[in-house]
C-alpha cells in the first residue's frame, strides 16, 4: 500500500492540485522532526504497531484504519502549497493535517477502500495535531467537545499522537518514556472528565420536548438543541429542567429579537 500511494501522488493533475510535491525524503527543517518526512513516517507506523495492544490487533478493521492513518497523517508535508517559513527560518506546514486528510480520502478511493474505513482514517489524519495541542491547552470542555467530535475514534486519535510524538531518532528510553507519559495523563484526563466514559453526552431533552413548549418545527429547533449541545459540553450534568429553561430563554429572546426587527422596520419604513 504504500507503493502504491507515492505512486498516486506522483500525479498531481489527477489530484486536482496546481503545485508540485517534494520528494519523500524531503528534510522537515523543524526542530520539532529530525528525520526526513518518510523516514518520520516509518517511524511513526513502527511505533503504532508496537504500541498497539492484542484487543486492537484482533479488531482487523480498526487495526488496519490505525496503521493506514500513520501511513498518510503527514502525506500533506508533501505539497508545496502549504510549505511556509517562519522568523527563524523553519519551514512551516500550516494547514498539513487537512490537507492530508484530502489526500488520504483520494488515495483510498482510488484504491477502492470501504467509504467506513475512509471516513474513520480521514477522522483521524484530520484531528492528529489536535492531540498534541490539547496536551498544554485542554480544559473539560475541550476534552469533551474533542470525544463528541471523534466519537469511538478518539482513542486510536491518542495513540496516533504518541507514535507521531514517538516519531523521532536518537530519543532514549527515558525521553520516551516521559513522552508517552504524557499523552497516557491526557488520555486519563479526558476519560474523567467524560460522565460514564461515554464519549458522547445524551441530551437530557429531545425535539419533541421544544415543540411541546410552543414552538414549531423548524431551524429554531435545531438552534435550541445546538445550544443545549454547547451547555453539556460545559455541564455534562445538565438536568431536564435546566435543559428546559435553556429553551425557553432561546424563545423569550427571540421574541424580543422578532419585534425588535419589527418596530426597526416601521421606523425606517419610507412614508408614502
Amino acid at each position: 500500500m504504500a507503493i502504491i500511494a507515492v505512486i498516486i501522488l506522483e500525479d498531481k493533475d489527477d489530484l486536482g492540485l496546481d503545485q508540485e510535491f517534494v520528494p519523500w525524503e524531503t528534510d522537515q527543517n523543524n526542530p520539532h522532526h529530525n528525520l526526513n518526512i518518510w523516514d518520520h513516517t516509518l517511524e511513526v507506523v513502527k511505533n503504532l504497531v508496537e504500541q498497539t495492544k492484542q484487543p486492537i490487533k484482533e479488531d482487523y478493521e480498526s487495526y488496519l484504519v490505525r496503521n493506514i492513518a500513520g501511513l498518510l497523517h503527514d502525506v500533506g508535508k508533501k505539497y508545496k502549497g502549504i510549505h511556509g517559513t517562519n522568523e527563524k527560518g523553519h519551514t512551516t506546514y500550516y494547514g498539513h493535517a487537512d490537507i492530508s486528510a484530502k489526500l488520504a480520502e483520494i488515495i483510498l478511493f482510488k484504491l477502492k477502500a470501504p467509504n467506513d474505513i475512509i471516513k474513520r482514517v480521514k477522522l483521524l489524519i484530520e484531528n492528529h495535531m489536535r492531540v498534541h495541542n490539547l496536551l498544554d491547552q485542554g480544559t473539560e470542555k475541550s476534552y469533551r467537545k474533542y470525544t463528541k467530535e471523534l466519537g469511538n475514534e478518539w482513542e486510536h486519535s491518542i495513540d496516533l499522537g504518541i507514535s507521531d510524538a514517538l516519531g523521532k531518532s536518537n530519543l532514549t528510553t527515558n525521553e520516551m518514556k516521559a513522552e508517552i507519559d504524557k499523552y497516557e495523563t491526557l488520555r486519563e484526563k479526558i476519560r474523567n472528565a467524560l460522565p460514564g466514559g461515554k464519549p458522547t453526552i445524551e441530551r437530557p431533552i429531545n425535539g419533541n420536548d421544544i415543540v411541546n413548549l410552543g414552538i414549531k418545527k423548524g431551524p429554531a429547533i435545531g438552534q435550541i438543541l445546538k445550544l443545549i449541545d454547547d451547555k453539556l459540553l460545559e455541564n455534562p450534568f445538565l438536568s431536564r429542567e435546566e435543559a428546559l429553561e435553556i429553551a425557553k430563554e432561546y424563545m423569550s429572546l427571540n421574541k424580543k429579537a422578532t419585534t425588535l426587527d419589527k418596530i426597526t422596520t416601521l421606523l425606517y419604513e419610507p412614508f408614502e
